[in-house]
């Protein structure tokens, strides 16, 4: 009897078994496809850490590169005195360009009206005005700036004058009318005639060599070496 009843219980059993793996199956497929999720998740969280940190690099590897080349500036320039400043404040136009900037020095640092302001690259523009820890600068694009300039290689002299308009950074070099073969990409350099700027820093370089008649004299648009943005 007892034979015969396993006989028979036999195939429910092997169902029930089934079923209990089955479900079993189900149920660990669940909690590893959880865990599968939990892992992701930190490994976004992983991932973003190492995005910040990687930022973070790059950013240390640009300061270090742009103090290098101020360091490289001032070697190459030994005859002159440097004070190190940064931008706190700027004004813009209503087309977003940077019409004046104020600066982290003033009279306690010995800051005066007048100084040249530069940067690795070349000229920004000069002081305007200073008051306590602080000083206005006029940029080279201020309508009002004149800077005294040539195109080097080329023995042309000139006056760059700023636009002003708000619009872009372009300025136009005035020079007298002669014979004379200009391109782009010339650079101009200050000739220190104005006893502000020393002699021999970038100013800008031609956008084109197309020269325009004007009054008494020629002009040309030059980009400042400077991004003055």
């Amino acid at each position: 009897f007892a034979q015969g009843l396993t006989v028979f219980a036999a195939p429910g059993q092997q169902i029930v078994a089934g079923t209990i793996d089955g479900v079993t199956s189900v149920w660990r497929g669940y909690v590893y496809l959880v865990d599968v999720e939990g892992q992701n998740e930190d490994l976004r969280e992983e991932r973003k850490r190492l995005l910040e940190m990687v930022g973070r690099c790059q950013e240390s590897l640009e300061d270090n590169a742009r103090l290098q080349r101020l360091l490289d500036f001032r070697e190459g320039h030994e005859d002159l005195s440097f004070l190190s400043a940064r931008v706190v404040a700027r004004d813009t136009s209503p087309y977003f360009r940077v019409l004046r900037v104020v600066l982290d020095s003033g009279a306690e640092e010995g800051v005066r009206p007048g100084m040249p302001v530069v940067t690795h690259r070349g000229v920004v523009g000069k002081v305007e005005r200073v008051s306590g820890r602080y000083c206005d600068v006029m940029l080279l694009t201020d309508s009002r700036s004149r800077l005294s300039a040539v195109i080097a290689g080329k023995g042309v002299t000139g006056t760059v004058v700023g636009e002003g308009d708000g619009l872009s950074y372009a300025v136009s070099f005035h020079f007298p009318f002669q014979q004379v073969d200009l391109s782009a990409d010339d650079l101009l350099v200050t000739t220190g005639h104005e006893q502000i700027f020393p002699k021999g820093l970038d100013v800008g370089r031609l956008v084109s060599g197309t020269v325009q008649p004007t009054g008494k004299h020629q002009e040309v648009s030059i980009v400042p070496a400077v991004d003055l943005g």
